[in-house]
């Protein structure tokens, strides 16, 4: 790829430790952003996932966590020895619910000194979490770069702009805009406390955390800051799309009836890679479960550029989808698309059908059917086959916990 078709946009993904099963899904979307690099930084090597590393654009950097405290120390004089890898953060009278404990998410804004050698290629650089799926994000990216300095997904929150998020961020690699972390009153404190602090969101308890900052600077004229949950990219061949969604509200209805399903497709003939997510009672009109035409948007459903997981990362069904072993691997590189509900992550059928080496339980899928099958953390090992008519039933809302059919014997989700 030639310098002028590469963005110049460099994104960080940390995490130490084990990865969740569903990061697959997200390695399989990057690799359809090729004009974005991402570097992954981590000491957990990946055999079971060795295979969905093969995008030109996705860079693995082995950083153990002494290492990466090294490179933070160095670059900032600070002397943190540990940090807060697990757990959750809760702060109920600014959110209600709980967050990741991770001390990295307080640092993260801070990698545009300690990772100068990985970013400085690039005219933006960015990080983002491993809860995410990515649609277009080329798409939503073009438009801001080169005329502003900071890109956060939020909007705001009880009038208040939400200013930074541990979720994505894109900063301009610039001084001025990488020194912003020294700034903060509070800064000392973050940089020697292993504990999360929820500095680097609105949501905590100190009194000067990143967001703020970045408030001063954009209200004394100094910064320019674009936040994307505010309004729409507008496109003159197509709907406008939106950068950021999150499953939250969804935990209110899954008992009840299927609240979120988010489609993604691969790049087919004339269509750009994209991410269409809905949210509802039914999905009767979302094409990704019901025939997917590949041809347009769907009408009951938005393009997104991004999709965390705040609800679904929690639930067994979603969070321990069966993807470990290279038949289910190959599966997921080859489907066009692919859909996430509540219940799992859905396939479609004709992609296993075309797999090599099929399984016994792939085997049982018949061919005159059109539904998709099911990968669900409640049946590991397992596609979970669905009738034509249950399967119509369950896109109409006619059922609440829709009977799954396992080798043709009844499951209940």
């Amino acid at each position: 790829m030639t310098a002028a078709q590469h963005l110049g946009v460099g994104i960080t993904i940390a995490r130490w430790g084990s990865w969740p099963q569903y990061t697959s899904l997200l390695f399989r979307t990057i690799a359809h952003n090729p004009r974005l690099d991402f570097h992954i930084l981590s000491d957990v090597p990946f055999p079971q996932y060795h295979n969905l590393f093969s995008a030109n654009n996705l860079f693995y950097h082995n950083v153990t966590q002494k290492r990466f405290l090294e490179m933070l120390n160095e670059a900032t004089g600070s002397s943190l020895s540990s940090m807060a890898l697990g757990g959750y953060s809760s702060d109920g009278s600014a959110v209600g619910f709980q967050m990741s404990g991770s001390k990295i998410s307080d640092v993260k804004p801070l990698f545009g000194e300690v990772l100068h050698k990985i970013l400085e290629p690039y005219a933006y650089w960015g990080f983002l979490q491993e809860d995410v799926l990515i649609g277009n994000l080329e798409a939503c990216m073009t438009p801001l770069l080169g005329k502003v300095d900071i890109v956060s997904p939020f909007g705001t929150f009880r009038g208040l702009p939400l200013n930074s998020s541990g979720v994505f961020m894109l900063f301009r690699n610039a001084p001025y805009v990488n020194r912003l972390w020294r700034l903060s009153a509070d800064i000392a404190k973050v940089l020697v406390e292993p504990k999360y602090l929820i500095w680097d969101e609105w949501w905590g308890k100190l009194a000067d955390p990143f967001p703020r900052v970045i408030g001063r600077e954009v209200d004394a004229g100094r910064l320019k800051l674009h936040l994307a949950g505010l309004r729409p990219i507008y496109r003159e061949d197509a709907p406008p799309l939106r950068l950021f969604k999150d499953d939250m509200g969804i935990h209110k209805h899954m008992k009840k009836y299927p609240a979120l399903a988010a489609c993604w497709r691969s790049k087919l003939g004339p269509f750009s890679p994209a991410l269409f997510i809905t949210t509802g009672s039914h999905y009767e009109r979302f094409p990704c479960l019901n025939g997917f035409p590949g041809s347009s948007t769907p009408g009951a459903a938005d393009e997104y550029c991004l999709l965390h997981f705040v609800y679904l990362k929690h639930s067994t069904d979603f969070s321990m989808i069966p993807i470990s072993d290279s038949f289910e691997q190959a599966t997921v590189q080859a489907a066009p698309y692919f859909a996430v509900t509540p219940e799992g992550l859905w396939l479609p059928r004709i992609t296993i059908l075309g797999m090599p080496n099929k399984t016994t339980q792939a085997m049982a899928i018949h061919r005159g059917r059109r539904a998709p099958v099911l990968l669900s953390g409640l049946a590991p090992g397992r596609l979970l086959d669905f009738s034509d008519l249950v399967f119509d039933k369950y896109l109409r809302g006619r059922l609440e916990r829709p009977m799954l059919q396992i080798n043709n014997t009844p499951y209940s989700l």
